[in-house]
């Protein structure tokens, strides 16, 4: 039998998130040129806003007519357009499942594969389990979702590479060729990590946005009047703070994961208390960013507190304490920062622009315990956004 965590550590924690020193090192090394280049980001722009478009389309064709309202089922939309987003990039494939996806089984398999894997981690990592001394059926059942997966996103890999061996392929245009031609190990290590971690944390990333904006109409008519005008281009996009700022407040008051955890890698010294190496240490983002302490007004959507300039700021604005600068750290910080930060802010800016020249975005509903904690918090509850056509 299979040791899942074997595998799991080989694919991701090895090479990501648990690995330390050289071996570390030399992963991030390999990779970094590829995926933290600005440059290769702004190439998926045209692509991703393609994804953007199939996305309007459909919500378009699936709310109610007389109410406008999504149905209960929308999260699985949501998860079509994070999968057809992140495996631009990935997978280097436009896997399509936003306009039919029934067309891409495989794909559904790995949505519904990878949200099954992570509550089994969850309940098999964090709580109280056999699993180490005998292979209960979680145990079992986490093995044979984790191998499905493996095997789905390398026929993905496969694919595309043959694809662009009979067609030719422009290596500046494919993060999965650039990384290919270096390391077939590093590629699929690289592919997994973004499928893996990628789907969930985009829908969670955007229905953070989406509630944010829609419980808050006055800061989405704000947001309305700066992008109208935008076309998508890498340069409008860059120009939009306002923008920027919404996202970054989306993520304070509703979180993608609970916060960060990083291992000591030596004897230091926290606030006056000696930590050894080899500690985990957690450090509770979710807690912290509704903390006074740190944050004026913190039950408030103040996208203005994140702005340096203060071109938005009243008499009510609420500026962010730069005293605390760690309090938030979505993706990390350092040489550990997220590996896929760039693409995903790429993708929300794209996406978000589109629906909000568009839609005037509502949530009828309360928006208490809206997420799960389920290794990165998912929604619990059903989406039914409201999406209105803007007036011209």
């Amino acid at each position: 039998m299979k040791n899942c965590y074997s595998l799991y550590l080989l694919y991701i924690y090895e090479y990501l998130f648990h690995r330390q020193g050289d071996g570390w090192a030399h992963f991030r090394s390999t990779v970094n040129p590829v995926m933290m280049n600005p440059k290769t980001t702004k190439l998926y722009a045209p692509k991703m806003s393609k994804v953007a478009d199939a996305f309007l389309e459909l919500i378009q064709q699936k709310r109610d007519p007389s109410t406008n309202e999504m149905s209960d089922n929308f999260e699985s939309y949501v998860n079509y357009w994070a999968m057809d987003s992140v495996c631009l990039v990935a997978l280097d494939t436009d896997l399509g499942m936003i306009r039919n996806s029934a067309a891409q089984p495989r794909a559904k398999a790995i949505i519904d594969g990878m949200r099954e894997f992570f509550e089994l981690l969850l309940e098999l990592d964090l709580k109280p389990s056999l699993w180490k001394y005998v292979a209960t059926p979680d145990y079992r059942r986490v093995i044979r979702t984790f191998d499905e997966i493996t095997d789905t996103t390398i026929y993905y890999i496969d694919e595309a590479i043959k694809r662009d061996a009979v067609n030719g392929s422009n290596v500046e245009e494919s993060v999965l060729q650039r990384l290919f031609n270096i390391d077939r190990t590093v590629a699929i290590v690289m592919a997994m990590d973004l499928v893996m971690g990628g789907v969930d944390n985009s829908t969670s990333a955007l229905t953070s946005c989406l509630l944010s904006l829609a419980k808050n109409p006055e800061k989405q008519s704000l947001l309305r009047k700066e992008v109208h005008n935008n076309n998508i281009s890498e340069g409008n996009i860059q120009s939009s703070s306002y923008l920027r700022a919404c996202i970054k407040e989306a993520f304070r008051m509703y979180p993608v994961s609970t916060g960060n955890f990083r291992t000591t890698g030596q004897n230091v010294v926290l606030s006056g208390y000696h930590v050894p190496k080899g500690v985990d240490i957690a450090m509770p983002g979710q807690l912290l960013q509704f903390d006074e302490k740190y944050y004026e007004r913190p039950n408030e959507y103040l996208p203005e507190r994140w702005l340096r300039d203060g071109s938005h700021l009243d008499s009510t604005g609420c500026p962010l304490n730069r005293n605390v600068p760690f309090v938030y750290i979505p993706f990390g910080f350092g040489p550990r920062i997220c590996i896929g930060k760039r693409f995903l802010a790429l993708q929300l800016e794209i996406t978000l622009t589109k629906l909000i020249q568009n839609f005037e975005i509502a949530f009828d509903y309360p928006t208490e315990g809206m997420f799960k904690t389920n290794i990165i918090n998912v929604p619990a509850k059903p989406l039914r956004f409201k999406f209105t056509d803007v007036k011209e």
